[in-house]
Order: structure tokens, then sequence, then C-alpha cells
């Protein structure tokens, strides 16, 4: 698992920029920091280095995530990869199959219980050293040009995920809830055994991530037709609270098994679009 972290210069991606992007490899401790800004300082004035420069730092991180067996971030499914996307004009597909790859607790509380919490709220929770300083500080420090200190502070909110997926089991703040990662990580994170071919063991043989889908609808549907694609074409109108919220982020963790299957992936990508529109 590559954890990552981003810093940039404001919220709005159209009009703001990366700064910086940090990754540290969950197994064996490796860090790497795409350095956008200090790119550009050193670049000054020449338009035609800076952008040489710009896109090797891109060309670099595609590839490193596209390596990676899963990702790993806090609030990166809703942020980090949606800036990323426009910010860095990444294409669509690209950043989908990063998505679909992504283990994000903030997301999955948001998903499953309706709740949001911040990074050091949870970090204190858990008994986990906190942040170094937020999101202005870091601004304030690619303003200034204190790269060196902008790199530790990415590079620590990065380490700080690592720590708490080894944690496995954590506390979830305000819901005073303790949570098995391992439900929400890739399945080889804490070495679970899967089959050859990405599926899930089940009595010797494998299951599809379409075949998965169904199950979940057929568990938790109800009185709702078991169908994925009678579910995904109805009109939702008997659906029990909270299910939609259930099956996407259940979606999320069946695609996290099925990463490499690019047939399958689309067809999470269209059930999982579908499901979100009408998620209010």
């Amino acid at each position: 698992m590559l954890a990552f972290d981003i810093e940039t210069t404001g919220l709005k991606p159209s009009a703001c920029v990366v700064t910086i992007i940090c990754t540290e490899d969950f197994f064996t401790g490796e860090r790497k920091a795409y350095e956008f800004e200090r790119e550009r300082a050193e670049a000054g004035h020449n338009g035609e280095e800076a952008d040489a420069r710009q896109k090797k730092l891109i060309k670099e991180l595609v590839a490193d995530f596209e390596a990676a067996t899963s990702l790993c971030a806090f609030n990166g499914v809703r942020f980090d990869l949606p800036f990323m996307r426009t910010a860095l004009d990444l294409d669509d597909a690209t950043v989908a199959r990063w998505v679909l790859k992504t283990t994000d607790i903030l997301e999955q509380s948001r998903l499953l219980y309706r709740t949001t919490f911040s990074l050091n709220l949870l970090c204190e929770a858990n008994g986990i050293a906190q942040k170094t300083g937020d999101g202005l500080h870091a601004i304030q420090m690619a303003r200034e040009g204190d790269f060196d200190g902008l790199r530790e502070y990415c590079e620590d909110d990065v380490h700080i995920l690592c720590n708490m997926y080894k944690k496995k089991h954590v506390l979830l703040p305000k819901l005073n809830q303790t949570q098995d990662l391992s439900e929400w990580a890739h399945p080889d994170l804490y070495n679970e055994q899967i089959a050859d071919g990405g599926g899930v063991e089940t009595g010797g043989a494998t299951k599809s991530a379409r075949d998965m889908i169904d199950d979940l609808v057929i568990e938790v549907g109800g009185a709702i037709e078991p169908s994925g694609k009678d579910l995904l074409q109805s009109g939702h109108s008997e659906i029990p609270p909270n299910f939609l919220q259930r099956v996407h982020s259940q979606l999320l963790k069946i695609s996290l098994m099925h990463a490499q299957e690019t047939a399958e992936n689309v067809h999470l990508m269209e059930a999982s679009a579908s499901l979100l529109s009408h998620m209010a």
C-alpha cells in the first residue's frame, strides 16, 4: 500500500496548484516527494524549463501510483484525487483507477456512519502523535520558499497514516467505536490470502467483482429484487435508510480486491457512479 498526501495553495483546483505530494510505502517505509513548488521556484522565469520539470514529476507520480497495489489517504477520495485530476491535468480513467484502489478512513466513516473528523482528532483518539501544523501553515511555507519545512510537514502526514494502519484496530472519534481496518483495506495489507487472479477464496473457487456486487445486494437489500442490474436501474423507492451508503462503501472494498482487473473496474465505476448519483 502506498500512502499519500498532497499540499496545495488553496481549495479550488481550477485556481490553485499542487505544491507537493508525498508518499510512503506501508511495507518498506520508503518515502518519496514530488516537489512541484520547489521545481517551479528553481526554474524561475524560464517557462519552458518549468513545464518540462512539471511534466517529469507528473510522469513519475503516475507511474508510481499505477504500480501500487493499493493507495491510502485521508480525505483523498473527495479532495486529494479530484484536486490532482484538475490541477495536474490527469485523465478521468487514470484517476478513477486510483479512486477504486484507495482506502480512506474518513470516506468510509462518512459513507457508513455519516460522521467526519479531523486527522488530529483521529490521532488523539488512538494515541498517535498529531500533525505538526495545518494546511494554512503549509501554504505559508510554500509562499516563503521553505521547501524543506513543507516536505517535512507533508511527509509527517503520510507517516501518520501508515502508523494508523499499523495499529489495525483504531478508535473512530465521535462514535467511540473500534474499527478493524482490515475490513476496509486491500486484502494484502495484513497478509490475508486471496486467490490467484484477484478473486476471493470461496471454497476453492473465486468470485468476480460482479458476483460479489450481486451477493451484496442480496445480503442488504431485503425486499429489493436480488439483482445488481435491477438495483441500479430501479427508482430506489424501497431502499432502506443508509442502503446506498453501505453498498457504495462495499463497492470500494470490492474494487480493492480487483484493482488490476480493467473489465471489472469499468463495471464497478459504472455501479459506483449510479449509486452516488442517488445519494443525497
